[in-house]
């Protein structure tokens, strides 16, 4: 039975970022590489996993950005905002201060914050290319039980212990 599970696109590129690796993975996708410990009586139906990276556009609903609840998102509309193209106009145009709420319990300043949030996101979206150029490798391992993973990186190489 095949056995596929999605992988966190972004969680992998912050990963990749936090540890000084981005942009060398950016320019050589396959001097990195994503392994699967897997129990061995699973690793022969464990195919290639797909790798999930939303694009958020101008045009994707606010909704999708962090801390927008239905409330807040219900508000952002009334005031004519539902896309992130919106609130981009708005905060481009508007010079309030930041503590200025635009909408019911939403400032400027918190808007500012998740838009930027939204387009740093925007960046990591365009690297799906990339992420899905990474070889992936499963191991199979009798008797798995992982209580802890340890992944040390260095220029030459990646080491892994699972114990």
């Amino acid at each position: 039975m095949a056995q596929t599970h999605p992988v966190n696109g972004e969680s992998v590129a912050n990963l990749l970022k936090q540890l000084g690796l981005l942009e060398m993975v950016k320019a050589h996708p396959k001097s990195a590489a994503l392994i699967f410990v897997v129990p061995k009586s699973k690793a022969a139906g464990f195919e290639l996993q797909p790798i999930e990276l939303e694009e958020l556009t101008d045009e994707t609903k606010v909704s999708k950005l962090d801390q927008i609840v239905k409330k807040r998102e219900e508000f952002l509309n009334d005031a004519g905002i539902t896309t992130i193209g919106d609130l981009r106009m708005v905060l481009l145009e508007e010079e309030a201060q930041a503590t200025t709420m635009l909408v019911e319990n939403i400032s400027f300043n918190t808007l500012r914050k998740l838009h930027f949030k939204h387009d740093e996101k925007q960046k990591l979206a365009e690297l799906k290319r990339t992420l899905e150029a990474i070889p992936q490798f499963v191991k199979g391992v009798k008797g798995l039980k992982i209580v802890g993973l340890s992944v040390q990186f260095s220029a030459h190489r990646t080491q892994f212990s699972v114990t």
